[in-house]
């Protein structure tokens, strides 16, 4: 994902904010990310953020909390699991 907002930094000319929102992340993620230019959020600040022109980037969150994200507004991309991974665990778990 860093690739991919640099790119879109130097086409444009403008930086694009990045926020970062994970309960794992540990201080050495956190510093790494804030010396980057980066913006770390404690869970579950990102939710109040999603607007239209948002990019979310979540492959691991929990149907709950796809459900909460995407109630705000659609954002504009959405990367993560696909609607179908949650109906098979859900058959499948016991």
């Amino acid at each position: 994902m860093l690739i991919l907002v640099r790119e879109t930094v130097d086409r444009q000319g403008a930086p694009i904010p990045c926020f970062f929102q994970e309960p794992r992340y540990k201080d050495s993620d956190k510093s790494f990310l804030e010396s980057l230019g980066h913006t770390v959020l404690e869970s579950p600040a990102a939710l109040g953020m999603v607007t239209s022109s948002t990019l979310v980037f979540g492959i691991h969150l929990y149907k709950k909390l796809y459900c909460e994200t995407l109630a705000q507004a659609y954002p504009a991309v959405v990367v993560g699991t696909s609607w179908d991974c949650w109906d098979v665990f859900v058959r499948t778990t016991p």
